[in-house]
């Protein structure tokens, strides 16, 4: 749990989403954040190999409910792993 917490950080988010280190989209709603947080996020510059969040997010949809997670593992078993060699 320290790991996550470390990682779920604003700080490491910010790390990681700065575009000379991953220029990876924060996990964090910023909208949440300290003002200074959300001002560390905003300030940072954009990346010229990624394209902007609301453009990549423009058709997304949603994480599956949990409740996927059993029917779609026994759909893979019965499937793909019955039909391999």
């Amino acid at each position: 749990m320290v790991v996550a917490d470390a990682a779920l950080s604003p700080a490491q988010q910010v790390a990681k989403a700065a575009p000379s280190a991953w220029g990876q989209f924060t996990v964090l709603d910023t909208s949440r954040l300290s003002a200074p947080d959300a001002k560390r996020f905003a300030d940072l510059p954009a990346s010229p190999v990624v394209p902007p969040y609301e453009t990549i997010s423009k058709n997304a949809n949603p994480e599956l409910s949990a409740s996927w997670v059993g029917p779609i593992d026994e759909g893979w078993r019965r499937q793909v792993l019955s039909t391999s060699p």
